[in-house]
């Protein structure tokens, strides 16, 4: 018998589903955990320049994380998003009190801040739905990561994910571009 694979639409519906479940409380228990483990991480440690991301709903809570690269006086970019030419363009946070809502109410830094090109990133934080051992992305399907990710070579990809996010492997296309490494609560895996 042909086993059927759920479509990427579906394993958004299930994953995200796994996400919204977890309390407020423990989302930012582990949230406190993954923050941690990525601070010790000698990459981001020793990146300069890096694009975070303001969390949203029942992500990773980054805004912690993003304090702290503050505070340890490092390059912070946010991502604002433009539906036309559906591209993110990144602009240079100083505080948190710059932040507003943009697309889909996501809070971005204003766009009379620095502008950085994608390729002089060093290190790119990165949200999505799931993520499986092999390195692969399950995103929310309107493809503005992917984009970033062809522009920005340079960078290393980390992806910031509670354990209920991971999976052994999820359905990858051909362009569907790799992480280097993930950040649960319970681990941080570098991928070759």
């Amino acid at each position: 018998m042909e086993k059927i694979s759920p479509s990427k639409n579906e394993l958004r519906k299930i994953f995200l589903a796994r996400r919204d479940a977890l309390p407020a409380s423990t989302r930012e228990r582990l949230s406190a955990l993954i923050t941690e483990r990525l601070l010790n991480w000698p990459p981001f440690k020793q990146a300069q320049r890096l694009l975070l991301y303001a969390s949203f709903k029942s992500e990773v809570d980054t805004y912690p994380l993003i304090k702290k690269a503050l505070a340890l006086e490092k390059e912070v970019y946010l991502p604002k998003t433009y539906f036309r030419p559906k591209r993110l363009r990144l602009f240079r946070l100083h505080t948190l009190g710059e932040l507003r809502p943009g697309a889909f109410g996501i809070p971005e830094p204003p766009e009379t801040n620095p502008e950085l090109s994608p390729e002089k990133l060093e290190l790119i934080v990165v949200p999505g739905v799931a993520f499986d051992r092999r390195g692969g992305r399950l995103g929310y399907g309107g493809g503005f990561y992917d984009r970033l990710f062809g522009e920005a070579k340079g960078a290393r990809r980390v992806a910031l994910a509670f354990s209920c996010q991971l999976t052994e492997t999820l359905p990858l296309e051909p362009h569907d571009v790799l992480m280097h490494a993930l950040v649960t609560e319970k681990e941080l895996i570098e991928f070759r």
